[in-house]
């Protein structure tokens, strides 16, 4: 930089202005992005948020959105849902995050503009429901919606391998923890002074209104690395997943400190857990890179659907309607019609999935005609087996859901694909005017040489 007297007059501040001495202090120059981007599948880092209404006055409307950052994601053993871990001032409006979960409060990434349900994971806007909250710890679970899928990575930080144990969170001192959130948009990253400090905090709805001071428990301090008067964090970044070393997760940012934010109040992740445990017996998502191989191929066409990751908006079936549902498989399954279909249907069972995951008019078509309807006629019809599957099925008949299926994969899929469609599709839609006893009946007595078989042509070899 050159020297001051190096340069222009016009170009220098006097050392005087009006009697008063002047000063120049060089400090960082911040940036706030707002990552407002929408994401899918959903990612840590990213933005979130709902909207409240009211009327003040007659004829007169305002609207105040709430923005927060979606946290980690998480399983719950217990109820078997997937979860989203935020901090709980970001779905509670600074408020009580009770009055979230009574309200069922409903979330969006990055709004909550449409709250639609679903017919396709690619047009989710709302992905999930407020489920439970802790103030004192400032953590909230949102549930999500069948049809959201997720990535258990934070964005420009990298995949989530885990969760830090209590004894690894205490030994934190003087380690380097990052953080991004929707509102800086960038990865920050500061090094740990305290690992279990209690103090007074300020909640702001915007940041423009008054603060709300709440007291917080037992919380991570992390001090911003860089450049001095460097902010760690920014309003709206609160729910921020807090990653240490190998992409293990700290805990979640609840707020900062100082007068630049250079300090950041983090939630034990620990702490988190011991809040939700006894209701949900909690563990954190983990990135698909760090996952077990994949399964061996299935056997049969009816374990590859079984294994399927294919989202459907259904209904959670019962240990009962499984149980229902294996032993209608085994009993079809011990024919050898019900071999040979099955061996028709795993040919392209892969390319299907394909199709579904890659083409959004696919994956409509398929939300559409396999929804939860479906799945309560077929339980109804295996509940009731004298009498047809048509009976138990409401909306869309089960033919028509069929040839919607067969159109769609008629015009994307293969030539092989596309010819046994053609042979198959007619006789599958006839069959569904049938009882299941009916059916079972069929398959148990069909010629096991496939002569006089409607698709015997389909169960040809594999081609090496």
């Amino acid at each position: 930089m050159p020297s001051a007297s190096a340069l222009p007059s016009q170009q220098t501040v006097p050392d005087e202005i009006e009697g008063i001495k002047t000063d120049v202090i060089e400090i960082a120059v911040g940036s706030c992005c707002d990552d407002a981007a929408r994401y899918r599948p959903l990612i840590g880092g990213s933005k979130i948020n709902w909207t409240t209404i009211t009327h003040p006055q007659p004829n007169s409307t305002v609207t105040q959105p709430h923005d927060g950052t979606l946290g980690c994601f998480a399983k719950s053993r217990r109820a078997n849902k997937n979860l989203v871990l935020t901090a709980a001032h970001v779905v509670g409006g600074c408020g009580d995050p009770v009055v979230a979960v009574q309200a069922s409060r409903r979330v969006g990434q990055p709004n909550d503009d449409d709250d639609r349900s679903c017919c396709s994971k690619c047009w989710a806007i709302v992905f999930g429901t407020v489920v439970d909250a802790n103030q004192s710890h400032d953590v909230a679970i949102i549930q999500l919606d069948k049809c959201v899928d997720v990535k258990a990575e934070v964005k420009d930080i990298g995949p989530i391998t885990g969760a830090l144990t209590t004894a690894e969170i205490n030994g934190l001192l003087g380690q380097t923890l990052q953080m991004c959130g929707f509102r800086t948009a960038e990865v920050r990253q500061g090094a740990v002074g305290d690992v279990g400090r209690d103090g007074p905090s300020s909640c702001r709805v915007t940041s423009n209104a008054p603060p709300i001071t709440v007291n917080y428990f037992h919380r991570i301090i992390v001090e911003a690395s860089g450049a001095a008067n460097t902010p760690i964090a920014d309003h709206c970044d609160s729910g921020s997943p807090v990653l240490a070393a190998g992409g293990k997760i700290a805990g979640i940012l609840t707020g900062f400190e100082g007068s630049s934010k250079e300090f950041a109040v983090v939630c034990r992740i620990d702490d988190a857990f011991n809040d939700f445990q006894a209701n949900w017996d909690l563990e954190i998502v983990t990135s698909t890179a760090t996952a077990a191989p994949a399964p061996a191929p299935a056997p049969h066409a009816f374990s590859v659907v079984e294994q399927s990751r294919v989202p459907i908006e259904t209904a959670e079936p019962t240990e009962e309607d499984l149980q229902l549902l294996i032993g209608a498989r085994d009993q079809v399954l011990a024919t050898s019609m019900g071999q040979r279909l099955s061996q028709v249907i795993s040919r392209h069972v892969v390319e299907v999935r394909a199709l579904i995951d890659s083409r959004k008019h696919v994956a409509a078509v398929w939300q559409r005609v396999a929804g939860a309807d479906l799945l309560k006629a077929v339980l109804s019809g295996l509940r009731c087996p004298e009498k047809p599957f048509a009976e138990f099925v409401s909306g869309m008949s089960l033919p028509e859901r069929i040839a919607a299926m067969s159109r769609v994969l008629t015009r994307y899929g293969s030539q092989a694909l596309v010819a046994d469609l053609k042979s198959i599709s007619g006789l599958v839609a006839e069959m569904t005017s049938r009882s299941y006893a009916e059916i079972l009946e069929w398959v148990k007595n069909a010629p096991s040489n496939g002569k006089n078989w409607p698709f015997d042509e389909l169960v040809r070899p594999e081609t090496p």
